[in-house]
C-alpha cells in the first residue's frame, strides 16, 4: 500500500473511521478499515 510506503504511521479522525465502518460503504472499504494495515 502505497501509505505504508511514504509513511510511518497515517492517523485519521474517528469520525471517519466510523463512516468508512457504516454500511452504506463499499464492502472492501468496510473490510479494510475492519483490519487496517
Amino acid at each position: 500500500m502505497i501509505l505504508q510506503e511514504l509513511y510511518e504511521l497515517v492517523v485519521i479522525p474517528e469520525a471517519v473511521a466510523d463512516e468508512l465502518k457504516a454500511s452504506e460503504s463499499p464492502s472492501i472499504v468496510r473490510n479494510w478499515i475492519a483490519n487496517p494495515p
